[in-house]
């Protein structure tokens, strides 16, 4: 049955992999932006801009590599963000899968 459902995906053009991206709050002042992929032996390269903007101004910072995908989760990203409450924390993901440019994501949260 899951060889039928992976015949499936493949040829329906769903990509085999898929970026697990997400954006939470984990104390008033602290967020945490992760990023794991799975897959079976693909090229992934990707490129995340976490931007934090509230009372105290605003920041940018970025992170990119390269990595190849396996069945065990590969997780180049989970960091913590110190940021005063009330605070907007963006992050923008893009990524391509063996050289190809896959649709871009985002996520925000507001802390409170």
């Amino acid at each position: 049955m899951l060889t039928t459902l992976f015949a499936a995906v493949v040829l329906a053009g769903v990509p085999a992999v898929t970026p697990d991206f997400e954006i939470r709050q984990l104390a008033p002042q602290q967020a945490q932006v992760s990023l794991c992929f799975i897959g079976t032996g693909q090229a992934l390269r990707f490129e995340l801009v976490v931007i934090a903007s509230g009372p105290a101004g605003r920041s940018r910072s970025s992170q990119s590599g390269q990595l190849r995908a396996a069945a065990v989760p590969a997780c180049p990203v989970n960091n913590r963000i110190g940021v005063p409450a009330s605070s907007q924390v963006e992050a923008r993901l893009r990524w391509w899968l063996d050289g190809i440019e896959q649709a871009a994501e985002s996520r925000s949260i507001r802390l409170e």
